[in-house]
């Protein structure tokens, strides 16, 4: 069977996403929505070419699909600072889109120990922060 210049571009990208420990049940789908995305998921930057593009996922998830948003280079550098620095243990504020409501949410995850302790997700990033900030106040043992 001969493979047609576009199946095999998809080959590649796919396997070079499988090899960077992104888990997708879809990755036709992944594929076809990196190809369609013109915007980063979480500023306003516009891609300029395909090279601008990055799948966001949780290197954290490695048996469960993993992926996130897509954004550009710099929200995916800033999002990794961001895990790295933080001192309440969040790993990331996300923002999702959920095809079902057919609008954003934005997502904060608290881990510890390797376990999942808190995760909320709101229309507004603000209401995610008095979410997590609710959640800290109220479980200061996780915070000591």
């Amino acid at each position: 069977m001969m493979r047609t210049i576009e199946s095999e571009r998809k080959r590649k990208k796919i396997c070079r996403w499988n090899s960077q420990g992104i888990i997708c049940d879809d990755w036709n789908g992944l594929y076809e929505r990196v190809l369609k995305a013109t915007q980063c998921e979480l500023c306003p930057k516009v891609f300029s070419s395909s090279r601008d593009k990055q799948v966001d996922h949780d290197h954290h998830i490695t048996d469960a699909p993993n992926v996130r948003n897509i954004v550009c280079q710099k929200c995916n550098i800033q999002k990794s600072d961001f895990k790295c620095t933080s001192n309440t243990g969040e790993r990331y504020i996300s923002k999702l889109f959920s095809k079902k409501d057919n609008r954003y949410y934005y997502c904060i995850q608290i881990n510890r120990d390797g376990k999942r302790i808190m995760s909320t997700s709101s229309v507004s990033l603000e209401k995610s922060i008095v979410k997590r900030d609710l959640f800290i106040k109220n479980n200061p043992i996780y915070f000591k």
